[in-house]
């Protein structure tokens, strides 16, 4: 019986040691901020959402302290908007990323803004990352899809960028 006892103990202590990689549970977004409108005031009254050809860019800095530094930017949204928002959450274990806001605008014209944010509490690794342009009420949904890929989180990586398409903010 004692033997029994045992062994029990060793596979219990055996379990708690586990070598399994630390998964990220509560991903959270803070320190978001955006630029004013970009570009000079002419520029914004001729221009629609549709004349764009520019993409938005998505930079994610290295990993410190399990926060990174990102930045979206033009980000394609009405000329009188004050405030872009940015929401974030692990699904799966991707990291889904969603771009809003939340106030009807009524100009009619367009322009660009840069965001930045902090994605907190991430562990160094290889993650599918999803962006999405969200509803005012932080619907997210395979409509507003704006990019899917991967990224690799590291201490030691320099800030990498990369070019999806352009996330534009319309009035809903």
């Amino acid at each position: 019986m004692r033997k029994y006892i045992w062994l029990l103990a060793f596979f219990a202590v055996f379990a708690s040691c586990s070598t399994e990689e630390t998964t990220v549970k509560d991903l959270t977004v803070t320190q978001v901020s955006n630029t004013p409108c970009k570009g000079s005031w002419d520029v914004k009254m001729t221009r629609s959402a549709d004349d764009s050809d520019d993409k938005t860019t998505i930079g994610f800095g290295a990993l410190t302290k399990q926060t990174v530094k990102c930045t979206l930017e033009n980000v394609a949204g009405n000329c009188d908007l004050d405030k872009i928002y940015v929401g974030g959450a692990l699904q799966d274990g991707t990291i889904v990323i969603y771009v809003y806001k939340t106030k009807e605008t009524m100009a009619d014209c367009y322009c660009d803004y840069d965001v930045s944010f902090d994605l907190n509490n991430v562990e160094a690794g290889r993650y599918p990352i999803e962006v999405h342009r969200a509803e005012s009420l932080q619907k997210v949904n395979a409509n507003n899809l704006v990019y899917a890929g991967s990224i690799t989180l590291s201490k030691n990586t320099t800030t990498q960028r990369i070019d999806i398409p352009k996330i534009t903010l319309y009035n809903e």
